[in-house]
């Protein structure tokens, strides 16, 4: 099972290091399970709303003819505090 422990620095870091494990960890490499990158989009920061970054993933599954879809999207507005 493929693990990594740190710490992230934000939530921009947290989707960055969540991406680079799935789509580059050895581990998932060697076993032909590592997920692919098919959308990797961001928005700018407008107004009170910080930059958003949206990711799609794809992972060949265990059998490796399945497609297994993940989504992951940031979003932050410091008017309302998150």
């Amino acid at each position: 099972m493929a693990t990594e422990f740190g710490t992230a620095v934000n939530h921009a870091d947290l989707v960055e290091r969540l991406v680079q494990f799935l789509t580059a960890s050895p581990d998932l490499v060697a076993a032909g399970q590592a997920y692919e990158k098919v959308f990797d989009n961001t928005i700018p920061a407008s107004g009170t709303a910080i930059a958003v970054r949206q990711v799609t993933l794809r992972a060949p599954g265990l059998g490796g003819t399945d497609s297994i879809y993940m989504g992951i999207q940031s979003y932050g507005d410091t008017a309302l505090d998150y």
